[in-house]
Parts: C-alpha cells; sequence; structure tokens
C-alpha cells in the first residue's frame, strides 16, 4: 500500500513540476510584464556594473558598456569620488511590438563609485575598446590616514 501511496505523490510531483515548466515558458507576454516588475522603464537611470582593482601606484576601474559610443560617456573624477554617466540609445530595428524578453537596459545610466583612497584626477585617463570602459587613476602621494578625532565632554 505504501508503494502504491508513493507511485501517485511522485506522479503528482512530475505533472506539477510540467505545469510549473509550461507556465515559464508559455505564459502571455502580459503575464510575463506582471511578473517582471523589477525592469526599468526606459526613462528610468540603470546602474552601471564596475569593478575596481588597485595596484600600489593607481587604481583601474572596468565597466562593460555595449552599444555605446564614447562620446556617449562621461567620466568625472574628483578626490575620492568617480562618477560615470551615459546614454544607451534603443534602435527598434525589427519593429518590434512585443518582447519576449527584456533584459538590457536602454537609456540612461550612471555610477558613483566612492573610492577608500584618494587619486590624481588631473592624471587619470579612460579607455573605451571593444565595450569596455577602463579609468586609471594614480593614487595620490599625499593621501592622508582618517584622523581620528577625540571627543570632549562638554556637561
Amino acid at each position: 500500500m505504501a508503494n502504491l501511496k508513493d507511485t501517485f505523490k511522485n506522479i503528482f510531483h512530475r505533472e506539477k513540476a510540467e505545469e510549473d515548466e509550461d507556465d515559464i515558458f508559455f505564459n502571455s507576454s502580459e503575464e510575463a510584464e506582471e511578473e517582471s516588475d523589477w525592469e526599468l522603464d526606459d526613462s528610468e537611470e540603470g546602474q552601471l556594473a564596475v569593478d575596481v582593482y588597485h595596484t600600489p601606484s593607481e587604481v583601474i576601474i572596468r565597466a562593460p558598456i555595449a552599444g555605446v559610443h564614447p562620446n556617449e560617456i562621461d567620466v568625472t573624477i574628483k578626490d575620492d569620488v568617480v562618477v560615470i554617466k551615459g546614454n544607451r540609445f534603443s534602435r527598434d530595428d525589427f519593429g518590434i511590438v512585443d518582447h519576449l524578453y527584456k533584459e538590457c537596459h536602454w537609456g540612461r545610466f550612471s555610477r558613483t563609485i566612492i573610492l577608500p583612497i584618494t587619486v590624481r584626477s588631473q592624471k587619470a585617463d579612460a579607455l573605451f575598446r571593444n565595450g569596455i570602459l577602463t579609468i586609471r587613476a594614480p593614487k595620490s602621494e599625499d593621501d592622508q590616514s582618517p584622523l581620528v578625532i577625540a571627543v570632549e565632554d562638554d556637561y
């Protein structure tokens, strides 16, 4: 009797898993739109992913930014703050009315990075090659360690 019960339980779970798969692959675009509330509207600003490295002498920032011309990217560096802004324009070459998947952000994007090290912004440079933005900024020689100040009691 236990084997028959286990058999029916396995069949039920298998059918439920197949229904879940069907829901994933065959749901309507309206249902998919409801399920993807996390997507950014093209009018919203997207955030850029970055990798930040440092060597004994410089800080290096890499950001993949496909589909953007270098003229569409602004990089600002001041002390320990790096700001990268840009705009990736969407081209509708296919006359698309409805998307099956929409994972790429088109429109404005930006990223503000606060570095743990002060850099010499006047000596920094940026290179855009094969869709990768690389920013190199030498570390400031007069980088000071944080100053710890004693708090006095004024009671």
